[in-house]
């Protein structure tokens, strides 16, 4: 493994230990201000509005457990795909859920930000 796979090995760490602790200042940093990110249901989220639900309490991780993650590195950009377990609560509703997310990172004056990403159910 190069530095430039560890360093995003590393962010999406970073990332992961963010969502589950909430943690605004650091997603803030790790996602890019033109991000495309679609949902499991399909809608196009901002930035601003994936922070917002960190932010204001509306969504809240408890737990998140990652396997199957795999890596393909393209110069300044790199793929990541993993399955994440999740539990938590959204407003008042709980929930649990097995989604596989695919995300694009770029290198970006000086550190890694996430660009794109999707996510999808999976079939327990």
């Amino acid at each position: 493994m190069n530095q430039n796979e560890a360093g995003v090995l590393a962010a999406e760490r970073s990332l992961l230990d963010a969502m589950l602790r909430g943690d605004v200042p650091v997603l803030d940093k790790l996602i890019s201000e033109d991000l495309l990110f679609t949902n499991q249901d399909g809608a196009l989220i901002s930035k601003e509005l994936d922070l917002s639900a960190h932010r204001s309490g509306m969504l809240r991780v408890h737990t998140l457990v990652p396997s199957e993650q795999k890596l393909q590195h393209f110069g300044d950009t790199s793929i990541v795909s993993v399955k994440l377990r999740l539990s938590g609560t959204y407003g008042e509703a709980a929930f649990s859920c097995d989604l596989r997310y695919t995300r694009v990172w770029q290198h970006r004056q000086g550190s890694w930000q996430v660009i794109a990403a999707h996510c999808s159910p999976v079939s327990a």
